[in-house]
């Protein structure tokens, strides 16, 4: 739990008794590659910090193909936070796709004691303004970059992505067949 403690206090101010009073909310457990941890249609009210490992949130279409929506790892926070707020099931799957070490809160239990706990409203603020830049950073490259240039954006990201995942599922989240990724890393060794 200090991980999530030290992360938390990069972000802003938290007192060890306010992170005391979220401790009985928050799990944390080691979770193998490929657990789902939230899946479509469930209870929204789980967050997860990423002490360890590559979640990634996918959603599957009618006919079955699977799209990546975002990559997350170490010191960042994931789940189904806008179905949490909109009070609604989950949209979308969140999978490890690595080994995992992780710290799961109970995050509608949390929200409870936003009234009486204006630090944890702070850090609750300042977790939605981290991650709405990040995702406004990727729908601007989804709009503007082709694949390439999308593709390295990605490896600067995560240096060791391609050790850690399959080939399809970084296709998956660029938005690119497997194979025109092949052509992609062939064109840059051959540059």
């Amino acid at each position: 739990m200090e991980e999530l403690y030290q992360f938390a206090n990069k972000l802003t101010p938290i007192s060890r008794e306010t992170f005391s009073e979220v401790s009985p909310y928050l799990k944390q457990y080691k979770c193998k590659a490929n657990t789902i941890l939230c899946n479509v249609g469930d209870e929204a009210k789980y967050v997860y910090f990423i002490i360890s490992g590559i979640i990634r949130t996918s959603v599957t279409t009618d006919k079955g193909k699977i799209f990546t929506r975002e990559l997350y790892r170490d010191n960042q926070f994931c789940g189904p936070m806008s179905d949490i707020i909109l009070d609604k099931p989950s949209s979308y799957i969140y999978e490890t796709l690595t080994d995992c070490e992780i710290i799961r809160s109970n995050h509608k239990e949390v929200r409870k004691l936003y009234n009486s706990n204006p630090e944890l409203m702070k850090f609750e603020i300042k977790i939605l303004e981290d991650v709405y830049v990040k995702m406004e950073k990727t729908i601007i490259n989804l709009g503007t970059k082709d694949a390439k240039e999308r593709y390295l954006n990605l490896l600067e990201r995560f240096k060791d992505l391609e050790s850690l995942i399959p080939q399809y599922q970084i296709a998956s989240y660029l938005g690119v067949t497997p194979i025109q990724l092949s052509r992609i890393r062939k064109g840059l060794k051959d540059m």
